[in-house]
């Protein structure tokens, strides 16, 4: 009786429903299929925001992704075998893109490196040389043209490397800069020892010589480079003499004409006094032309003669004085209207 009720109160056992294992089996297949196409979305989307690969060595980004999308096939709950297959397959696909465009970048950053390292060696030799400032100008071109090759190059390389690049960049830069400021320091030297030249002439009383010499100076400072500020500093300077020269020559052309004007009436006197004596010489010389030609004995004839041509020297004489006072007086009086 006990027996009985025991088995009474067992649950029933049922045989399982194949209706209901082909429902569990679509189901399955069904949430397979939407695993598989969410991953291979997941894939696509992979590829898409990493393709076409740009010229860097840093794809940490894209291995993370892959980190996590490998172990989403793995760990899929549902997934057919041959998705997970191709799922793999394509991840292993763009990992071995990804890996052989890190070799390609590695090699062209290295020649890359090379080649800005090499450049900056030809500088550095260059410099080491002490150019010219024909030398220092294609130096700082080239520093420039590498300059600009390294900004173009900056995703491809590390930045341990562009940081060496342009550590060794900054410090030719620096020496190129003071080679030329050295050359530009020269030149303002020897430029501005011609304006010392003029300060002397000047003090001198050399006007004429000191203007001179102050064109000659902006004709050198045309030809000589400078920095901008020393040019300027040096052409200020050389107005400021050419001016002074101006007011030293006013000032002398001034005491000039005051001299002038004080010694012409003496001048004018000089000369009367002197074509009063030209007129008694030539009268003496025609009183002893007379006296030769009568007198008496040869002897008194010589004596004449004598004293003739010694008054005709003294004539001429008289002469050239009375011509050195015109010209003195015409310049003076030319001198004084002009003023």
């Amino acid at each position: 009786m006990v027996d009985d009720e025991n088995r009474a109160a067992e649950p029933a056992v049922t045989a399982p429903d194949p209706s209901q294992a082909l429902i569990d089996a679509a189901l399955w297949e069904q949430m397979a299929d939407q695993a598989a196409v969410q991953l291979h979305d997941a894939v696509s989307q992979l590829e898409g925001d990493f393709w076409p690969l740009r010229d860097s060595i840093v794809l940490q980004p894209f291995w993370v992704r892959v980190r996590e999308l490998n172990e989403r096939v793995r760990t899929a709950p549902a997934i057919k075998l041959d998705d997970k297959l191709a799922l793999q397959h394509r991840l292993n696909d763009l990992c071995q893109k990804a890996r052989e465009h890190q070799k390609d970048v590695q090699h062209r950053a290295s020649a890359v490196k090379r080649e800005l390292l090499d450049g900056l060696t030809l500088v550095r030799d260059t410099l080491e040389g002490e150019p010219l400032l024909p030398q220092v100008h294609e130096v700082r071109a080239d520093l420039q043209v590498i300059r600009d090759r390294l900004n173009s190059v900056h995703g491809l390389l590390r930045r341990a490397d562009r940081e060496e690049v342009w550590r060794r960049w900054q410090e030719l830069n620096q020496a190129a800069w003071e080679r030329l400021n050295a050359l530009w320091r020269a030149n303002e030297q020897r430029l501005g020892s011609g304006l010392d030249e003029v300060e002397n002439l000047i003090a001198a009383g050399d006007v004429r010589s000191a203007k001179d010499r102050v064109k000659t100076f902006h004709q050198q400072a045309s030809a000589l480079e400078c920095s901008h500020q020393g040019l300027r500093r040096l052409r200020s300077r050389a107005n400021t003499l050419w001016r002074e020269a101006n007011e030293r020559a006013r000032q002398k052309h001034e005491a000039y004409l005051a001299n002038v004007g004080k010694r012409l009436d003496s001048w004018r006197a000089l000369r009367h006094r002197n074509a009063l004596a030209m007129a008694t010489i030539t009268d003496e010389i025609s009183r002893l032309e007379f006296q030769a030609g009568n007198a008496s004995t040869p002897v008194a004839a010589a004596m004449f003669r004598g004293q003739v041509a010694e008054r005709r020297r003294a004539l001429l004489e008289a002469q050239a004085a009375d011509r050195d006072l015109e010209e003195r007086i015409n310049s003076a009086e030319s001198a004084l209207a002009e003023a």
